[in-house]
């Protein structure tokens, strides 16, 4: 889909990402909204979670829900890896598979989108999760 990108992070030119690999998809997350990258967690079904949440992980006396793949576009992935992103005061846990590193991307303002994935390297085919219309759209819905 295209349009114009929003801003995923109001850091603007050069902000800095964490790329991760899922499965064939290279995805990144803006460093600004990560808390902590943990390694298998134990993660806990939780009924009628309904179709945005796996289940929820323990972390530091708090419960924060796992994001369900599927939700967000991409299907029933799974990952051994869980990144803690926070956006205003809210946590929520996405699983990956492997941490490919952190780098500097600058987003362009005329990025393809897709759902809640936006174009930061075409040359490199590496979306962005736009973390603002993500927690927007799991409060809406």
């Amino acid at each position: 889909m295209s349009g114009s990108g929003g801003a995923v992070l109001e850091g603007g030119l050069g902000s800095r990402w964490l790329v991760f690999s899922l499965g064939d998809i290279d995805g990144a997350l803006g460093v600004d909204y990560l808390v902590k990258v943990l390694e298998l967690p134990e993660v806990f079904s939780v009924p009628f979670c309904g179709g945005r949440f796996k289940g929820v992980i323990y972390y530091l006396e708090r419960a924060v829900p796992i994001l369900d793949w599927g939700f967000i576009g991409k299907g029933d992935i799974s990952g051994r890896i869980v990144v803690l992103v926070e956006w205003s005061g809210e946590l929520i846990g996405i699983e990956i598979e492997r941490v490919k590193g952190v780098e500097e991307y600058a987003l362009v303002d005329a990025g393809r989108e897709d759902g809640y994935w936006i174009e930061l390297d075409g040359s490199k085919n590496i979306w962005a999760l736009d973390i603002n219309r993500l927690f927007k759209g799991l409060r809406e819905g």
